[in-house]
């Protein structure tokens, strides 16, 4: 009988130690993907530049992750995690912005992100931007989940380049201004303009040089073969030749040759 009862306490013993050791083999893993999931956060938020915030509204007390503390220029828990405490360091300008925030997430299970002013320690004025929602625990208690990120270069960035595209809408607007007094000028003074793009074989003629060729600038296909046709055919064989001089990029002085306009077929003399 009490052998019997030995043995039963033994298959109970064993059982006992199973099950044990398979719970803290178990409760080991857990930990484990709990430490990374932790470490792999941490990583995330220096690097992000990101805090986490966690407002437990039953208990009424606030979580402030270290990193949240460190982009605020503070050692991990420095100052009590409450809102009093977050708050002080809050632009003056923009705490009314951050108090209705806070309130509206009460009643909102998500805040559209918004951004604020905050001082740090050192008083070097960061901008903050928050992402929060509210969630519920396993426990049916109510939990507002925050993510305050430094977004203080991204802000500089765009100021700058917003700046900077202004300043080249200005510079456009002044060199069309340019533009069109010198395309005045060019009528004025008869006279007009041309690129040739040596590497590319491109030509840009100006407007009013296409007029004084008689064509007309609407349209026109810009090629040195367009203007060619008009030409004085005894003129020809010097034009050819001061085109081939150019291509090679030798310095040429100023010529004279005739054309005849192609619209009105009259003879002008013209100064390259």
């Amino acid at each position: 009988y009490f052998y019997i009862i030995g043995l039963s306490s033994l298959a109970l013993l064993v059982f006992a130690f199973y099950k044990i050791n398979r719970d803290v083999k178990a409760q080991k893993r857990i930990n484990k993907e709990l430490n990374l999931s932790l470490n792999t956060s941490k990583l995330a938020e220096s690097v992000g530049s990101f805090g986490i915030w966690v407002n437990d509204l039953p208990k009424g007390k606030f979580y402030f992750s270290d990193n949240l503390y460190r982009i605020m220029g503070y050692e991990p828990q420095e100052f009590e995690s409450t809102y009093e405490e977050f708050e002080k360091n809050v632009h003056p300008d923009d705490k009314q912005l951050v108090l209705e925030k806070s309130t509206a997430i009460f009643t909102e299970k998500a805040l559209e992100p918004f951004q604020y002013r905050i001082y740090k320690k050192d008083k070097d004025l960061r901008v903050f931007q928050v992402n929060a929602r509210a969630a519920v625990t396993e426990e049916g208690d109510k939990i507002i989940l925050g993510i305050t990120s430094d977004v203080t270069k991204e802000i500089e960035i765009q100021t700058a380049l917003e700046k900077y595209n202004e300043e080249l809408t200005l510079r456009n607007k002044n060199l069309m201004v340019a533009n069109e007094t010198f395309g005045e000028a060019e009528k004025i003074g008869m006279f007009g303009t041309w690129q040739w793009m040596i590497e590319e074989n491109e030509f840009k003629f100006s407007n009013n040089l296409i007029r004084l060729y008689g064509f007309n600038p609407e349209g026109f296909v810009h090629h040195l073969s367009s203007l060619l046709t008009t030409v004085h055919p005894d003129d020809m064989p010097l034009v050819e030749e001061k085109i081939a001089s150019m291509y090679k990029q030798e310095r040429e002085g100023t010529f004279s040759h005739r054309i005849y306009r192609d619209d009105d077929h009259e003879l002008r003399y013209l100064s390259i």
